[in-house]
């Protein structure tokens, strides 16, 4: 009798763990949005192009700032390499910030599991031209990987130092 009662206890473990390790990714695959959603957009009339490969596991969202931090636009991409392009970028020089993580929170605007922070360590510059040939314009493209060595191409900043995201929650 007692083989069976031990049986029985570690099978109810076993569903227990089970139970709430699904939950925990039940509970991250509800708090995700579909790549390519603009948390914030602009008026993208330019011809400027941002294409953002996320190669990490955890989901991303980009923030496209001016010199001034104020954010113009923001997009989720999932990881696991989703990718997205960024089209119709006006002329100018931007900041890109990073946020990564899991169980986005729309109302907050922010990750609630594993959030890092960064940004690129270097402006995006986009201009456009026109010349005989046609139209002339700024094309970038991106990746994001997890880096156990920092490179210098990007630079951790702590949640406080990110522009904030302050506009109406999406619906």
């Amino acid at each position: 009798m007692v083989g069976k009662k031990c049986m029985i206890s570690l099978l109810l473990i076993f569903f227990c763990v089970f139970s709430l390790c699904g939950f925990s990714l039940a509970y991250a695959q509800e708090n995700r949005l579909k790549t390519g959603t603009y948390i914030k957009d602009a008026d993208r009339t330019g011809y400027g192009e941002l294409s953002i490969t996320n190669g990490m596991y955890n989901d991303a969202v980009a923030m496209l700032t001016t010199l001034e931090n104020k954010t113009i636009l923001s997009v989720y991409i999932r990881g696991n390499n989703d990718n997205f392009t960024i089209s119709g970028i006006q002329d100018g020089d931007y900041y890109l910030y990073f946020t990564s993580g899991q169980g986005w929170n729309s109302s907050l605007k922010e990750f609630e599991e594993d959030a890092d922070y960064s940004m690129l360590n270097s402006t995006l510059n986009y201009v456009t031209k026109e010349d005989k040939e046609g139209i002339l314009y700024t094309s970038n493209t991106l990746k994001l990987k997890v880096v156990t060595v920092p490179s210098g191409s990007t630079v951790v900043v702590t949640q406080s130092n990110v522009p904030k995201m302050n506009f109406p929650p999406i619906a």
